[in-house]
């Protein structure tokens, strides 16, 4: 199905970035289990990416400061004892997140380590103590920073290939409907590149978000249904399927993608074949209700490129909660602006805008992954948020 579009002008510009590496380091990107300082500092000055940050005029090339060398030797903390439905979120400074209390999620997933089975959280001042029964929880999953730092979402063979991350995302969103007794939030997931695949198949397995957000990756054509990890209740790849559900989706793609082509097609050689992204686009529309006689918006904004390139973006907004944004000339990266905000800072102001679009409360149970399952009334409140993972420098 392709949508008609009203087309409108609005073209603005938006100066290049100018930050710091600290500051791009401390207040722009919370560490992943040290995976944020070492990929972003390949980002800033590395040979290995197409267009290191220093070469984009975005950051100079600097020694490590001590809040960055911090922020290396940062391994998210130590276990900390939870009481089940009696916990409160308690804030934390800016780029130094705390544990979540996570017993279950560290038994059903022993076999990762006791690092990885840690789940970072950053929380606000706003959203400490009872405040915290409305902020909304945003899951920030980061790209692939290496083989075996990849998500599963299907394509992925190996020791990978064995891990339910669709599982694992539902066993850490029943941990904190557990331990966090009231809280009544919105859950949002944003990812980029391999991470916003993942943001993808947790759609097309109705995972039980409230809105999402992928940058630098569209949705799976074929095949339909993976085969790993086997016994998984969450193989589907695309939509329609069963178990997918409406959710607000926004989506943010380079036209210059070297990596994930924004026209889709087969994903580094097959068998997986990719939509392209105006296609994906298109079958979340459906997904939500939008009808052939519909229309979308489509605006043009202004842009930054990943490179520093000043340009413009295409906006696709349909009347069903669905959006997304094609940046002329922009690569894996996607862009260091659109419309004068931070990709990042896109994606959160979406999430705003859709906070209690689905219904005021969704019911979801999660069962077969442990524990017998938990029966999650996900209601609606404000939106606070702090920081969040950066998504642009993790590739």
């Amino acid at each position: 199905m392709r949508f008609t579009a009203l087309t409108a002008l609005a073209v603005v510009t938006a100066a290049p970035c100018s930050k710091t590496c600290s500051d791009e380091f401390v207040n722009g990107c919370v560490p992943y289990q040290n995976q944020g300082y070492q990929i972003y500092r390949n980002q800033i000055d590395g040979s290995a990416m197409p267009a290191p940050l220093s070469n984009a005029g975005c950051v100079k090339n600097c020694e490590d400061t001590d809040a960055m060398t911090i922020a290396k030797d940062d391994d998210g903390g130590v276990d900390t004892t939870c009481t089940l439905g009696a916990e409160t979120f308690v804030a934390n400074d800016e780029g130094s997140p705390t544990t979540l209390c996570s017993e279950q999620v560290c038994s059903l997933w022993s076999d990762r380590g006791t690092t990885a089975c840690k789940i970072l959280i950053d929380i606000p001042t706003t959203c400490a103590g009872k405040s915290g029964s409305t902020c909304p929880i945003i899951f920030c999953f980061h790209g692939a920073g290496g083989v075996d730092n990849q998500w599963n979402t299907g394509s992925q063979t190996g020791d990978v290939a064995e891990v339910d991350d669709v599982a694992f995302v539902i066993s850490i969103m029943d941990d904190i409907l557990s331990k966090y007794y009231g809280w009544s939030g919105s859950f949002f997931g944003y990812g980029h590149s391999n991470g916003a695949a993942l943001v993808n198949k947790l759609a097309a397995n109705g995972a039980g978000f409230h809105g999402l957000a992928a940058a630098a990756t569209q949705l799976v054509e074929s095949p339909e249904s993976s085969n790993d990890p086997v016994g998984s209740n969450y193989l589907y790849n695309t939509i329609s399927n069963p178990k997918a559900k409406l959710v607000p989706m926004l989506g943010m793609h380079g036209d210059s993608d070297g990596t994930i082509p924004y026209d889709g097609g087969e994903l580094f050689g097959g068998p997986y074949v990719l939509y392209s992204e105006r296609d994906s686009q298109d079958i979340y529309a459906v997904l939500n209700g939008c009808t052939e006689d519909q229309t979308y918006t489509e605006t043009t904004v202004g842009a930054v490129t990943d490179s520093g390139e000043t340009s413009t973006a295409t906006k696709y907004e349909y009347p069903c909660n669905v959006v997304g944004y094609k940046v002329a000339g922009g690569n894996h990266g996607v862009a260091q602006s659109i419309d004068g905000k931070s990709p990042t800072k896109v994606a959160m102001e979406f999430f705003k805008d859709v906070d209690g679009v689905v219904a005021s409360e969704l019911e979801e149970t999660h069962v077969g992954d442990g524990g017998g399952g938990v029966n999650s009334k996900l209601g609606f409140g404000a939106f606070l948020v702090g920081s969040c993972v950066c998504f642009w420098s993790l590739h």
